[in-house]
């Protein structure tokens, strides 16, 4: 895990699920976990036509 700056990483991930790239979910929402009740993990689903292309280094247009 990385600690990044909340709001330009909130940026990026609204931006990204906008385009349809990402999903975004929150640890907690679907699946309970250890800190129910507290702060929620966020948890980011790549699309898989994005992450094939990713992985060929294919350009995303």
């Amino acid at each position: 895990m990385r600690a990044t700056g909340a709001d330009n990483f909130s940026r990026v991930v609204t931006e990204l699920e906008r385009a349809g790239c990402v999903a975004r979910y929150y640890e907690g929402y679907r699946t309970n976990h250890a800190n129910r009740g507290g702060l929620r993990n966020l948890v980011c689903v790549l699309d898989v036509d994005v992450s094939a292309a990713l992985r060929r280094r294919d350009m995303l247009v």
